[in-house]
C-alpha cells in the first residue's frame, strides 16, 4: 500500500550498526511524481509519488542482492541522510562481535550526525575512514541513454549488508534517486502496513514461478521501470 500522506521517517541500517540512515519523507503534497510523469498528472492522486516502495523483477537486482523478490524504496536523494560509524586503520572488530551498535534508532544520540549521502553513494565523496564500502558495478554505454550507465551499490564494510543501489548520472535529466534495499529498514518500522511494496517493477523479465509467489499482491504490475505502462492496475 502507499506511504501515508502525512509526513514520516523510515530508519534503517546495517545489521551490525555501523551504517544507519533515515528516510525523511515530506507531506504527500510536497512528494514529488516517479519521474515518469509530467507535472499535470500531479492532479489525479493515483500517479504515483516518491518515495515508493516496490518489488523488482529484473535479473540484475535478483542476481545483485542475493533475493529472488528484491525490494526497494525508490527515494529521492534529497530524502536519504546516512551516519557511518569511524574505522580505523587497523580496525578488527569486524571478527570479535555481530554488532558494534545498536540494530536501530536508540543509539543516534551518540552516532556521528546524519548527513546527506548522495554524493557518497555515488562515488563522488570519499568513503575513506568509514565502514561504508561504494562499488560501481558497471560503467558503460546504453543505446539510447544520453550518458554513460554508471551503477553504483553501497554496503557496510563490516558486516556486508547491502544499503543501497543508485544510478548516477541519471539519464534524461531523471531526478537523482537512492533506491534503499527494504529488508534493512528497522523492524518497528517495517511492521507498518505501509511498508509493503505498492507495485511490480520489470515483470516482463521476472522468472515464472517467482512471479507466480506474488501475483495475487495487491498493486499495480508494470512491465519495465515505467509506472506509466501497466501489466495490471
Amino acid at each position: 500500500m502507499p506511504l501515508p500522506h502525512e509526513p514520516i521517517t523510515i530508519h534503517g541500517g546495517c545489521n551490525c550498526g555501523a551504517m544507519r540512515y533515515r528516510i525523511d519523507v515530506p507531506s504527500f503534497e510536497q512528494r514529488p511524481l516517479h519521474f515518469v510523469h509530467a507535472p499535470e498528472e500531479a492532479s489525479d492522486p493515483t500517479t504515483p509519488r516518491l518515495p515508493l516502495i516496490c518489488i523488482c523483477h529484473c535479473n540484475d537486482c535478483r542476481s545483485a542482492t542475493g533475493s529472488i523478490l528484491p525490494t526497494w524504496c525508490l527515494t529521492p536523494q534529497e530524502m536519504f541522510t546516512i551516519s557511518c560509524l569511524p574505522k580505523e586503520e587497523d580496525d578488527d572488530t569486524a571478527m570479535q562481535s555481530l554488532r558494534i551498535a545498536p540494530h536501530d534508532a536508540t543509539d543516534d544520540a551518540q552516532r556521528p550526525p546524519y548527513v546527506p549521502a548522495h554524493g557518497i553513494l555515488s562515488g563522488v565523496e570519499s568513503t575513506s575512514g568509514t565502514w561504508l564500502r561504494v562499488f560501481c558495478s558497471t560503467n558503460e554505454k546504453v543505446q539510447g541513454w544520453d550518458v554513460d550507465k554508471r551503477i553504483y551499490r553501497s554496503f557496510c564494510g563490516r558486516c556486508g549488508t547491502n544499503i543501497a543501489y543508485l544510478v548516477y548520472p541519471m539519464p534524461f535529466r531523471f531526478r537523482d534517486m537512492i533506491d534503499v534495499v527494504v529488508g534493512t529498514v528497522d523492524r518497528a518500522d517495517m511492521e507498518q502496513p505501509w511498508m509493503q511494496p505498492e507495485r511490480q517493477l520489470w515483470h516482463n523479465y521476472g522468472v515464472p514461478w517467482i512471479k507466480d509467489v506474488v501475483k495475487d499482491m495487491d498493486g499495480p504490475i508494470h512491465p519495465s521501470f515505467s509506472t506509466a505502462e501497466f501489466i495490471r492496475r
